[in-house]
């Protein structure tokens, strides 16, 4: 079956997994039938950047062959009634809306191709989703079309730190981190990316988050408007 076909795909990968020709000792379970888990022991090495990409690799090559998603972020898992279930995230919000009977029209598109008429909306929200998002920049020039003349972006975003240490962290990340964090870029130069859409940033803070990485942790919130 699946399972089965799923296991021995990854197994036999992770067989002969190196990191720089450096063997990797690791292996693979699926648990309540819905996880892979994958674990492997760091005490002989360290999995590198291009041994996790070579491994998102064969996970992808395993959807094709079964015509199945495995790495769907539109999706949560949580227990209801004791059982575990997957729920599109669409629905979570639709439910939460209409617990406080919210009119709210919910529309799954591209952020980069949005499918809205210009000159449409009064204001657009943006919350940690600029760093994930493929084209950013394209993202942000859609969000620019639909907005009214006189509409407004109101953002809170993490992304390049203005610390040369950090930024260097940062970017020196790049080639790997999004592999293993659903898409992440930590270093989008967002007020950057705001101004080249065309927006005049009226309102912009910035500081590290308390508790997080600060290679991460670099925030900036404000508005900006057409």
């Amino acid at each position: 079956d699946q399972r089965i076909f799923i296991l021995n795909k990854i197994t036999f990968f992770l067989q002969n997994w190196n990191a720089h020709q450096l063997p990797l000792k690791a292996g693979v379970k699926i648990l309540e039938n819905h996880f892979i888990v994958i674990a492997i022991d760091e005490s002989i090495n360290v999995a590198s950047g291009c041994s996790i990409d070579a491994l998102q690799h064969t996970i992808q090559s395993i959807e094709k062959q079964l015509s199945i998603t495995l790495m769907n972020r539109l999706n949560v898992f949580c227990i209801v009634n004791n059982i575990i279930k997957c729920i599109p995230i669409n629905k979570l919000s639709k439910d939460k809306a209409n617990k406080y009977n919210l009119d709210v029209d919910f529309i799954i598109a591209s952020a980069e191709e949005l499918p809205l008429d210009d000159n449409s909306i009064d204001t657009a929200v943006t919350t940690f989703s600029l760093c994930s998002i493929p084209d950013s920049q394209k993202a942000l020039n859609e969000i620019y079309r639909v907005l009214k003349p006189t509409g407004k972006l109101i953002f809170s975003e993490h992304g390049l730190s203005p610390d040369k240490f950090v930024a260097n962290i940062q970017n020196g990340i790049e080639f790997f981190y999004p592999k293993i964090s659903g898409g992440c870029h930590a270093n989008k130069d967002i007020p950057n990316l705001i101004t080249n859409a065309k927006f005049n940033i009226d309102n912009l803070e910035t500081m590290y988050l308390p508790g997080t990485q600060k290679f991460l942790g670099y925030n900036f919130w404000g508005t900006a408007n057409k």
